[in-house]
């Protein structure tokens, strides 16, 4: 699957009252538009630094195979692996797809988004657009999230290298607004979607446990980024979750691997 600075659409479906098992996540094809089936991430392989521009930090776990991939790629094929976990989830509930799509751009590169009155965005982008419904995550944030270089706490000084599965968690839990937007899941506060989101993450990533996706020190990664990009600022209107709500909420998801787990967030 090619990614480039169009948006791109992948099929996923509704949530509600699901409960996730792993004999359900079987996954199911990606839209007849993708140039790829969906390639499997295996966070144990090395990535490539050829490029400055577009590799992905030096360091352990990336997507199998025999070529190492950038940055672009690596974002792709997580999502691809997390859009395929969901569709099979609806599809097996005899529930309706839709489309969500995405984009990735590279460092330095901006492009149009529809949110907040048509913004440009920057090399800090990664949230998801309701009314584009689309996935926006720079290669460059991704590569900040990825060596711990990003935080929500301006007192949280704590440097250390996140890893690769920050990043797919970033994904997932981009990927779970958009299902909260196409089922209308919302709430009074934006910390509530944000911890749901966090908790459906953390489905998905239950979903790559069973499948032999993670490593040893994946999980342990994913809690790193969380407790750097959670945040005591509760008079912030976008106050997201505190560093150990944000780390229980996408444990609860983890260790349960249930879908219905996620729905108290928003009470």
């Amino acid at each position: 699957m090619s990614v480039n600075s169009t948006h791109t659409s992948i099929a996923f479906g509704a949530l509600a009252g699901l409960v996730v098992s792993a004999a359900t996540a079987t996954g199911v094809a990606l839209a007849s538009n993708q140039a790829a089936s969906g390639q499997l991430v295996n966070f144990d392989q090395p990535i490539s630094t050829a490029s400055a521009s577009t590799a992905a930090p030096s360091t352990e776990g990336m997507v199998g195979g025999d070529q190492s991939p950038d940055m672009a790629t690596f974002l792709t094929s997580v999502l691809t692996d997390i859009d395929q976990f969901w569709a099979g989830v609806f599809v097996n509930a005899g529930l309706a797809e839709n489309q969500v799509s995405y984009v990735f751009p590279a460092p330095g590169e901006s492009v149009q988004s529809a949110c907040n009155g048509g913004i440009q965005t920057d090399d800090s982008a990664a949230f998801y657009c309701p009314p584009d419904d689309t996935i926006v995550i720079s290669q460059a944030a991704a590569t900040q999230i990825w060596q711990g270089q990003m935080t929500a706490d301006p007192n949280n000084t704590a440097s250390h290298e996140s890893g690769d599965f920050s990043v797919a968690l970033v994904v997932a839990h981009e990927y779970a607004h958009a299902l909260q937007e196409e089922l209308g899941l919302t709430a009074s506060e934006t910390r509530k979607t944000e911890l749901q989101a966090d908790c459906l993450a953390g489905v998905w990533a239950n979903s790559a446990y069973y499948k032999g996706m993670l490593e040893g020190g994946d999980v342990e990664e994913g809690i790193a980024a969380l407790e750097l990009v959670g945040d005591y600022d509760y008079a912030d209107p976008g106050h997201h979750g505190t560093p150990e709500e944000r780390v229980n909420a996408f444990l609860n998801g983890y260790n349960t691997g249930q879908g219905n787990a996620c729905d108290g967030y928003l009470a």
